[in-house]
């Protein structure tokens, strides 16, 4: 297990990226990602994505030096075309749109396309939060792409869409931010990578195998597998709902579409009202006596939260099959490794 601290494994992501032909201030905002998830204990999310990416380049499914435009606008909506860049500026980018129109108009809505892959969701609802705005954030737009398919209906035994995650975002007063990301299958497909590259046996309920049988192997999922929805109907229901959000609302995806919804948290009751009310229900989650097994209630959100806590002060753990693709990854950009 390699220990190291979040801003040098930042600032070696962004040297790869920067190696690989990305401007710094691209590569950095990427590379502040795929660091953060792994900070928060995301593993599937992190630094395990580089060789991912570095690989989309290579075969210009990425384009590095690439930066978003805006294709249309109002007042309260947007729609922002990645250009096929880096999916996390280029969602990075449609976000810092949306929190602006949202404190100038109270309510917005921002699509994005023609993004890579994003990295984790939470990771911008964090900070949508931390200036004040409620986000939804919905992503989709794959069904009929195989290459980008990887999930089964419910019922169904072929893959017909993503992992179509939704995640939401809420201030919450003097408490941390509420954050509940989660993708609508019953795993994200980098948990399946990760489970993968560590030689884990996945839990049961995730996937089924080619033929449509049960499997707690994650090679059987790249086998032509496919990830079940969470839940069964209802997640499936939801991940409907995100492809309509996405996929059929606006249109053809590079990997996926983005939808951020944006409301500002003071729009319908004073700042001081809502921050109070939002505290109070949050410490009432919190104690709340722990049932059998639990040592205590935690808010959505909060598991990351203390995870961070504890990460920079004693470094981030990353498993040594990890740090080993990491530091090959940096020896074949020609940077050296920490």
């Amino acid at each position: 297990m390699k220990l190291i601290q979040y801003e040098a494994l930042t600032a070696l992501v962004t040297e790869i990226f920067v190696a690989a032909g990305a401007p710094h201030n691209i590569a950095s905002v990427v590379a502040r990602s795929l660091a953060d998830s792994n900070l928060k204990g995301v593993d599937s999310h992190g630094v395990l994505r580089v060789p991912q990416y570095l690989s989309q380049i290579e075969s210009g499914w990425i384009q590095p030096t690439a930066r978003p435009t805006v294709r249309q606008a109002t007042a309260t909506t947007a729609i922002v075309d990645g250009n096929q860049g880096f999916g996390i500026y280029s969602l990075n980018y449609a976000l810092d749109l949306a929190i602006a129109k949202a404190q100038s108009s109270q309510l917005a809505a921002v699509g994005l396309v023609g993004g890579a892959h994003t990295g984790r969701m939470g990771w911008f609802a964090e900070r949508a939060a931390a200036q004040g705005v409620i986000t939804l954030i919905s992503g989709g737009g794959a069904h009929g792409k195989e290459a980008h398919m990887s999930v089964a209906p419910h019922g169904g035994a072929a893959r017909v869409m993503a992992t179509n995650p939704i995640t939401l975002g809420f201030p919450a007063g003097d408490q941390a931010p509420i954050v509940v990301d989660m993708s609508t299958s019953a795993t994200a497909e980098g948990k399946l990578r990760f489970y993968r590259d560590t030689g884990k046996t996945l839990p049961p309920g995730w996937i089924l195998d080619s033929a449509g049988r049960p499997s707690t192997n994650p090679h059987d999922f790249y086998d032509g597998g496919m990830i079940l929805p969470v839940a069964d109907h209802k997640g499936y229901g939801l991940a409907v709902a995100a492809e309509f959000l996405t996929g059929i609302l606006l249109g053809e995806a590079h990997e996926l579409n983005w939808l951020i919804l944006a409301l500002d948290a003071t729009a319908f009751r004073p700042p001081e009202d809502y921050a109070t009310c939002a505290a109070t229900f949050v410490h009432s989650l919190k104690a709340t006596p722990p049932a059998p097994g639990f040592d205590q209630v935690l808010a959505p959100g909060e598991p990351e939260a203390q995870t961070a806590e504890r990460y920079l002060v004693d470094g981030i753990p990353l498993p040594d099959e990890i740090w080993t693709m990491l530091q090959e990854a940096a020896h074949n950009a020609g940077v050296r490794p920490q």
